[in-house]
């Protein structure tokens, strides 16, 4: 939780930046936790399980084939941009000189979001 994720693929021959979290991505959250974002007052006492006090979900299950190519994301969620103050950005987050494309991105929920898995296809460098 309190996540927040950010990366640039460069390719090394080019030095070119030619993938960035941004809207292209698509994904799905699978793990909201401590409580549930459906009824805040249905905590789940320990995040590894699968429910809350209210015996709602906290998990969704990964896709098992979720990584191969094809794989149909149409209908994960595009993620949502936060700022560097939002997220509580680590110092060497600094050291990075990200291309201004490269967004902070994360679940709808920065809180209650904990775990997401993110797909996007790059074609060529």
């Amino acid at each position: 939780g309190d996540g927040g994720f950010i990366m640039q693929v460069t390719d090394t021959g080019s030095n070119r930046v030619v993938a960035v979290s941004d809207n292209k991505l698509r994904c799905l959250v699978t793990h909201h936790a401590p409580a549930n974002p459906t009824n805040a007052k249905c905590l789940a006492s320990n995040p590894t399980t699968a429910s809350d006090s209210c015996g709602l979900p906290t998990k969704v299950a990964e896709p098992s084939d979720w990584t191969q190519m094809g794989f149909n994301t149409s209908n994960w969620i595009t993620p949502t941009y936060y700022t560097a103050q939002q997220v509580g950005v680590k110092p060497d987050y600094f050291t990075i000189s990200w291309n201004p494309s490269a967004k902070l991105i994360w679940g709808p929920d920065l809180k209650l979001d904990n775990w997401l898995i993110c797909k996007l296809t790059v074609t060529a460098p």
